[in-house]
């Protein structure tokens, strides 16, 4: 049996994060839509238990679409750009092996950019109640240039995890962080 299309592809760079990475997962696990979500780990060459924690993760929550793909040590730049490649859902968004979702975060935001029809959208804050802002980013409306400067430059100063983007647009504009 194949597993569904996921809806959101969350992102997740790991380079020795044994300390936070069943913390960041299980916020992963607990969000509200996460049966309709995958989330791709990018170990990148991790040399503590990193790699060891994930496949004991993926088989404790072998009904959720986890998978980890490994990489040689390039950075965190090379590791989001190969989750990137990967992404089988709608959205994606990222997520670092130390942040943590709060219960609703995917469900708001998902709903957010669907109101919205847009191509990405921010969420402001997140609780652990359903008191969330998103709002509108429209990719097609800010360029291209602009779209980097908030994922790729941080001139903006928006949190990455923060924003959810229709994978279709991120592909067809060819974003990739900008790696060495």
């Amino acid at each position: 049996m194949g597993l569904k299309k996921p809806v959101i592809s969350v992102i997740m760079p790991c380079y020795n994060a044994e300390k936070y990475l069943g913390d960041a997962v299980r916020s992963f696990i607990d969000n509200t839509i996460s049966r309709d979500c995958e989330l791709i780990i990018v170990n990148d060459g991790s040399t503590d238990r990193s790699g060891e924690i994930i496949k004991d993760l993926i088989n404790t929550y072998k009904d959720y679409q986890i998978r980890c793909i490994d990489i040689p040590n390039s950075g965190v730049s090379a590791a989001r750009n190969t989750g990137i490649r990967e992404v089988r859902g709608e959205y994606m968004a990222f997520m670092d092996a130390d942040d943590l979702y709060g219960k609703y975060y995917l469900e708001v935001i998902l709903d957010g950019i669907r109101k919205y029809k847009a191509d990405a959208c921010l969420c402001l804050f997140a609780t652990e109640e359903k008191q969330m802002t998103a709002g509108k980013v429209d990719a097609l409306e800010i360029k291209k240039r602009d779209l980097m400067d908030i994922l790729l430059y941080r001139k903006k100063r928006i949190a990455l995890r923060s924003i959810l983007y229709r994978t279709d647009i991120m592909h067809g504009c060819n974003v990739f962080f900008p790696e060495n």
